[in-house]
């Protein structure tokens, strides 16, 4: 048997433009086909897997994010059998049905207090009066709930990367009140050329009891001892809370 791919547009090969995407036809003639009755289409749509590699789900060779849809074989004469391929944009999908993941990690994070809330006070009664009491810096580790939201969507998530990425929830989302969520990533992948992508939404919950969640402590620090000064406290000025983060309305991302 031998296959003959046929994109003559006068004998029926054709492409079109659709609301949906592009619809394409492609037309193949195999010759010399063997066997008897329903044996013969079968062996013809075959022979065209075998010589051309092209069955259902094959990719369009020009079009991008169109594949095989169909393939429907017409005998010509009892040995040659013509084949229409339809090519369509392949089937996805609801992009409104979400998958979530929700979790936690466990990030590192500076403190000077402990669980209760209490300075990491140490003393050492051989130093200078003004030294024996020293507020410690230390890494601990502290759980930050997660959540990640995936779903096809039919459009290039990029834009609203730019947008929402190292941003906090300005209004109540995820059954949390504003400014507790930072979104960390909208990443979309694609692997129809560009026609839809699969785009996952990840988000990250800072918990913290005595700083308000996705704010700044800093303090005055000696720099000769990395400490901060015992009379700190005393100051308002010399430790102080910042906002890092924009908050913005998350609404557009229809996570809810």
């Amino acid at each position: 048997m031998t296959v003959e791919i046929i994109d003559d547009l006068l004998a029926g090969a054709k492409a079109k433009q659709t609301r949906d995407g592009w619809t394409a036809t492609r037309l193949a003639m195999v010759r010399g086909v063997t066997g008897s009755g329903s044996a013969k289409v079968f062996n013809a749509v075959m022979e065209l897997f075998t010589a051309e590699n092209i069955t259902i789900g094959t990719p369009h060779p020009d079009i991008a994010g169109i594949e095989v849809d169909s393939i429907d074989p017409v005998a010509v004469t009892t040995s040659d059998i013509n084949l229409r391929i339809e090519y369509a944009v392949p089937k996805r999908e609801d992009s409104e049905e979400l998958l979530i993941e929700s979790g936690a990690n466990s990030v590192q994070v500076q403190t000077n207090v402990d669980i209760n809330g209490d300075l990491l006070e140490v003393e050492y009664p051989n130093a200078p009066p003004d030294e024996q009491i020293k507020v410690m810096l230390i890494s601990v580790g502290r759980a930050h709930p997660i959540r990640t939201y995936t779903r096809r969507e039919n459009f290039d998530p990029s834009d609203l990367a730019d947008t929402y990425v190292d941003t906090v929830n300005a209004n109540a989302i995820f059954g949390q009140p504003p400014k507790e969520w930072r979104c960390t990533s909208i990443l979309g992948r694609s692997n129809d050329g560009g026609q839809t992508f699969e785009t996952t939404y990840s988000f990250e919950r800072k918990k913290n009891p005595f700083n308000p969640p996705w704010e700044e402590t800093i303090s005055w620090t000696d720099a000769a001892t990395s400490t901060v000064p015992d009379d700190a406290f005393d100051f308002p000025e010399s430790i102080r809370q910042y906002e890092v983060y924009e908050a913005r309305d998350w609404s557009e991302l229809n996570l809810e």
